[in-house]
């Protein structure tokens, strides 16, 4: 089998971008947004300053045992993936629409 008859060669792929510094998209605003929004649903009332300290910059493993420790709340892997979604639908709906003009359906 030839390189270009692989299923991912099949689809011409045009460009790929990889904003990891924030250019097109502010995730740390969405980040601190959207944790602590869902940690109030959860009952965890963590503050701005909370999250600069204990959350920006560190791995959900960190972040995971510190609400543990702080808050009494376990961040399931349900949680992880309830985030990522979360994430994923606020990157759409505000930045990627502000900056890039993109109409999302």
């Amino acid at each position: 089998m030839a390189l270009a008859d692989l299923p991912l060669f099949t689809n011409r792929i045009d460009l790929v971008i990889f904003d990891c510094d924030g250019v097109l998209v502010d995730s740390e605003i969405l980040s601190k947004r959207t944790i602590l929004e869902m940690l109030r649903e959860l009952g965890a009332n963590v503050s701005e300053d909370y999250f600069y300290a204990h959350f920006l910059g560190y791995s959900f493993e960190h972040v995971t045992k510190k609400v543990l420790a702080d808050y009494g709340l376990v961040l399931t892997d349900d949680f992880h993936a309830w985030l990522i979604e979360q994430l994923y639908k606020a990157c759409l709906a505000q930045s990627c629409r502000q900056r890039l003009g993109l109409k999302i359906s």
